[in-house]
């Protein structure tokens, strides 16, 4: 999957350039890239993986491959219930460190994953943890084990029955105790990315917003996949007529760029902006 970001060094040049450049979402969320004035650009994700392997499969949509949208889809469910697992346990007072060297056992089996995610959900929630629906646990293991190439139609609802799967889930972690320990996930998943920088350079710190957090967080409406995968090409041309300006100067001063869906910040009757985050 592709972003395209500016040069913010170019952006406060006595000649300005607003060229956008595609970098390439790898596993560490440091992505570099060489501007056409040859300045050293450094970008650093602030999302977490199964929100960026979701966005991949909506776009794996968007181009016109439904077999690899089904196994984005399935994988960032994966890697949810594992954000999930992590997080209920952060709130219930189990440290990180310690976190992470029990979950190195599983960290290559699945299944155990899985049981980890259901028990966890059972003993926080005192509820058995919603499942997928059948047909869609059957498509996902043709799509992985069988080599199945399903349609756009097949790929879109299985996509939306993923969404719809987080959203259940996500509406249990609303509360302050849960609230708390996002935000010291996401300072550390923060930390660890940025020890990734090379020294000397300063990253333009992007925070994304993506379908899923248009679904946690609808407005003016909820969206569904369908909706996101066809306002794509609107938003390919609106983010050519909206300027940059300010989304750079924003991070200049120290904070983080949020870029939103230009579609969506038409509809609330505002251009796509960046937030400060201090």
């Amino acid at each position: 999957m592709k972003l395209y970001v500016n040069c913010w060094q170019c952006a406060f040049d006595d000649d300005p350039d607003m060229t956008r450049y595609p970098v390439q979402v790898n596993d560490s969320g440091i992505m570099e890239f060489a501007c056409n004035r040859n300045h050293r650009a450094i970008v650093q994700l602030y999302d977490d993986l199964y929100e960026l392997l979701f966005d991949s499969g909506a776009s794996a949509l968007y181009d016109g491959y439904p077999r690899e949208a089904v196994t984005s889809f399935a994988t960032a469910v994966e890697r949810f219930y594992e954000y999930v697992t992590k997080l209920v346990l952060i709130a219930n007072g189990i440290e990180k460190s310690l976190l992470e060297e029990v979950w190195k056992d599983i960290s290559r089996r699945s299944e155990c994953q899985l049981g980890a995610f259901r028990f966890t959900y059972l003993l926080n929630f005192k509820v058995a943890p919603p499942e997928m629906p059948p047909h869609c646990i059957r498509l996902r293991n043709d799509v992985t084990h069988k080599g199945k190439f399903p349609s756009q139609e097949e790929a879109m609802g299985y996509g939306q029955s993923c969404l719809d799967h987080i959203e259940t889930i996500f509406k249990l972690l609303r509360d302050s105790k849960h609230s708390n320990a996002m935000q010291d996930m996401t300072a550390v998943l923060a930390k660890v990315r940025r020890s990734e920088v090379p020294a000397g350079h300063e990253p333009l710190r992007m925070i994304r917003r993506g379908i899923i957090y248009y679904v946690l967080n609808p407005e003016p409406e909820k969206l569904t996949l369908a909706a996101w995968v066809e306002q794509q090409q609107r938003d390919q041309n609106a983010h050519e007529r909206w300027s940059m300006w300010q989304m750079v100067k924003d991070n200049a001063m120290g904070g983080y760029l949020v870029i939103e869906s230009p579609s969506l910040a038409l509809k609330r009757e505002n251009p796509p902006r960046s937030s400060f985050v201090p």
